[in-house]
Order: structure tokens, then sequence, then C-alpha cells
């Protein structure tokens, strides 16, 4: 994997051992260990990959523990629980791993307070929650995560006042706002913050003019680059801070109404739908806590596809395969276990785009761009119809029409390389008109990218990381942000791969006769 990742991203030394350590806890959660085991292995094969570059023992140390920070806030992704239970089992992991490489309780507390806040920047963007929203749950974390880190009020407190500054910042940046914009942006979310930890006004206020100006020196007048120097990672690095009078954690469960607030959510359930199934007409699944209980009473009936919980009453409703979604803003819905249904839809959207394309040639004398529209278009019209959610939709029509430019280009004869550049372009193009964040641009750019460059890993990587650099770079963010992406990228794509190899591997295992897959 080591080979030609360096050009692609500027000879930084750091990125191997990177790439490195989130591959491990890709393929180690994958193995079906646990979240503390992929983030060991993230550490130590970052550790091993530093000094096989022949970097100094203080840097494979520093790099192991960026890298366990990393793991514990993606690897969280998949546990269903709560967002803010997620966010802690991350800060909790990477304290872990990092007080294994030797660390002291300051710098445990840093890899903690990164994961923890980057979890929840991440969860709550897919959410498509507001940019202030991301900044106060993640400076709610933040703080969590440094006070089971052993930091005191005082530090918790600016912690969560940095963290929510830069998050802030960050995200009205990627929006590509001013620095007016980013500006007030960290001052409100600043400003709830110090409510929630029980500040004055008086001191509420004080603390939202201080994160506007800090913005607004470090951002100037363009809003371009807003090089805040508080990422969460650094936040344990500012000024000595007031000792405020403290209120305890007033951070609430993230949902829609008071009802949904009371009821965990699966991360792949949706709010306002509900399932119907002729097979099942009267309630079969009891009453429950929340909708997370319902969803495993799911997962333990063999006849149950999906799942509907009504928070007001706790009826949990098990659905067959004959089960129908219909809207009703009382309930919560979703499938047996999340990734089954979703990745049925998802899939269905990105046939619907090539099959589009296909007909497009079949016909004679097709045009490339008239075909590459009516994929499109079909993606766009599959995407309207299914049950995924509205940013999860927009993401598999970018996927899918990526997939279809490089069909396009391939039946034209174009060599692998300008099938993935045309693959990643596309994709981007869609995420971008319709107004995907920056992590969700990159993602649907080197997804693309990868199923155009085919199944040999090294092409698939080096195309995944050139399809995540340039598709940063053209939104305008930083070098090192730039490389942050593309590490996380191809750790994603290597997780994928990984798993669709077990398929396979489960599949030949399971057939008496010999297949060409097997």
């Amino acid at each position: 994997m080591k080979v030609n990742l360096l050009q692609y991203l500027g000879a930084e030394p750091e990125i191997v051992p990177l790439v490195s350590g989130q591959v491990a806890a890709e393929y180690t959660s994958r193995l079906g260990k646990g979240i503390r085991d992929a983030v060991m292995e993230a550490a130590s094969a970052t550790l091993h990959a530093a000094e096989d570059m022949g970097l100094d023992a203080k840097e494979q140390k520093n790099l192991a523990a960026k890298s366990a920070a990393i793991a514990a806030s993606s690897g969280t992704q998949d546990l269903h629980l709560p967002v803010e239970k997620c966010a802690q089992q991350a800060a909790w992991a990477a304290q872990q791993a990092v007080a294994k490489l030797g660390f002291d309780v300051d710098r445990q507390a840093v890899a903690a307070v990164s994961a923890a806040s980057s979890f929840m920047v991440s969860a709550l963007r897919r959410k498509g929650k507001a940019v202030v929203e991301q900044a106060v749950e993640a400076a709610t974390s933040a703080k969590e995560a440094a006070a089971g880190a052993a930091q005191n009020r005082t530090r918790q407190v600016r912690i969560a006042i940095d963290v929510a500054t830069a998050v802030a910042a960050d995200g009205m940046r990627q929006l590509g706002r001013s620095s007016d914009q980013q500006a007030q942006a960290a001052a409100d979310a600043v400003r709830q913050v110090a409510e929630i930890v029980g500040m004055s006004p008086a001191e509420q206020q004080l603390e939202a003019e201080k994160a506007a100006a800090q913005v607004k020196r470090l951002v100037g007048n363009t809003g371009k680059r807003a090089e805040v120097a508080v990422h969460p990672w650094q936040a344990l690095g500012s000024s000595p801070p007031r000792e405020p009078s403290l209120l305890p954690n007033q951070a609430q469960i993230l949902g829609a109404g008071p009802a949904m607030q009371k009821s965990f959510m699966p991360e792949c359930a949706q709010a306002g739908i509900a399932y119907d199934d002729i097979d099942h007409p009267t309630l079969n699944g009891g009453v429950v806590d929340n909708a997370e209980h319902c969803q495993v009473s799911c997962s333990l009936n063999w006849f149950c596809e999906s799942f509907t919980f009504f928070p007001n009453t706790k009826q949990c409703w098990l659905l067959g395969i004959k089960g129908t979604p219909r809207p009703d803003l009382d309930a919560i819905s979703g499938p047996q276990v999340c990734g089954t249904r979703m990745e049925a839809a998802a899939k269905a959207i990105t046939k619907s785009a090539l099959d589009a394309a296909e007909k497009s040639f079949a016909s004679g004398g097709a045009d490339p761009k008239i075909a590459l529209n009516r994929a499109a278009t079909a993606a766009r019209d599959r995407a309207s119809s299914s049950e995924l959610p509205e940013d999860r939709r927009w993401e598999e029509v970018a996927h899918a029409v990526g997939a279809a430019a490089a069909w396009i280009e391939e039946h034209n004869g174009a060599s692998v390389d300008k099938q993935v550049s045309a693959a990643a372009k596309a994709a981007k193009s869609v995420a971008e008109s319709h107004g995907m964040q920056l992590q969700l641009a990159v993602e649907a750019a080197s997804a693309a990218a990868a199923r155009a460059a085919g199944d040999d890993e090294k092409a698939r990587t080096d195309a995944v990381i050139k399809a995540a650099k340039d598709t940063a770079a053209a939104m305008g963010v930083s070098a090192e942000e730039q490389t942050d992406l593309a590490v996380e990228a191809a750790a994603r794509i290597a997780g994928l791969a990984a798993k669709e190899a077990g398929k396979i591997r489960k599949a030949c295992a399971a057939k008496s006769q010999p297949s060409p897959a097997c």
C-alpha cells in the first residue's frame, strides 16, 4: 500500500502510517472485534509503519496517538447507540489506546477529546444538523470526554469553548461563508455552551465576543481559509481560563420533538414513517422502552424485516416481507439490522443509473453527455422514491452518477485513469449541486473512483486518495485537511472492500459446485 501514496499527497511523511492504521482498524472491525481492539490495532499499525519509514520515536508515538483518535471516532459509526454514547465510547477507546502507548494524562485527554468531538461532528453532519448545533453538541461531548480523562472542571469548560469555536468556524467555512458569518456562528455556539456550563449572562456575552474576535483575527477578511488554531486535539493548549460557576451537564438526546427525544433511535431509523403488513395486522412486538429495543426484537424474530415503534405508546410492531411504508408523524421505523434494506436501496439507485446509460448507447450514436444526463435523471428518480434518509439519497445519487460516468468512458475505450477521473468529477459535481458538505462530496468522489479502478488493491487505493485530495483541494480546504480526508477515504474504501471479500468467501464456502466468482 505504500507505493505511490506519497506522490499523491505531497510527500507528507505522516500519510502512510495513518493510512496503515486506519486500514488496520477497518479490517479488525470487519472481523467482528470490538472498538477497543480496532483502535489498538490502528495505533499499533501506525507505530510500526512510522518506524519502518525512519521517523523518530516521538513522531512515531504522536502519529500513533492521532491514529487512535481517528479510528475511535470513525469506528463508533456502526454502534447501534445514541450518538452521545457513541461519542463517549470513541473517547474511551482513544484514551485507552494512548495510555497503552505510554503517554501522560494530558495527552490521553487530547486523544479522548479529539475522538469524541470528531465523531459528534461527523454524525450530526450526516443528519443534516445546522453548524451551530454541531458545534454545541461537539463541545458538550468534548467536555464529557475531558472529564473522563481526569481534567479538572476549569479545563473541561475551556476545552468545550475552544471546540465550539473551532467547529462552528470550520463548518461555516466549508459552506463557503464569509469571515463575519464564521465569527457569528462561533459566537452563537460559544454563547450556548457558556449557558450550558452555568456562566452568567455577562460571562456568556464576553466569551461569545472573544470567540468572534479570535475567528476574525485568524480568518481575515476573505473567509476562504479559516485556520482557527484550535482543532479538537489542540484544545488543551489554550490559554489559562477563568473558573466559572458550573451546572450539571444539560446536553439533551438528539431527536425531533419531546417524544422522540425520549426514544433512542438506531442510526438507520427514520422518524415520521410507519410500516403496515397484511400478514401481521396486530401488535406483535409488545411494549418496549425505545426504538433500539424494538429493532433488537425484530432482529430476534425470523420473519421480521422491518420494525415500527411509537414513542407515545411504546408499542413495537414487527413487520415481514410485505411491509410497506406510510407517513405517520408519531412513528419511528427501520430495518431489522442497520445496513440491510439501506444497502439494497443504494444498489438499486446505482443500477438505475447504469441501466439508463446502457440504454442510451443501445439505441445507437448516443452522446456521452446525454447518456450521463439520463443516468443522473434515473438515479434521482429512483432515489426520490427510496426509503433512504434525505442526505443519504443524494450521496447515493452522486455515487451512481460517478459509476455511470466511469462506465461511459469504459464503453468508449478510455483508459482506467480516465474512467477514474470521470467518475470522481461527475460524483463531485452532483454532490456540490445538491449542497453536500465537504465530507460527503469527498466520500462520493472517492467511492466512485474506487468503483472505476476495479479490484486491484493498489490501483484502488491510489485512485481513492487522489480523488479525495483533488475534491477537497477544489473545495478550498487546507493541505492538512486534504490529507486527513484522504486518510479517512482510503480506510473506508479498504474496509468496504474487505467486507465484500468476506461476503464472497462466505458464499463460496456454501457452494457445492465451482463458481467463476470463487
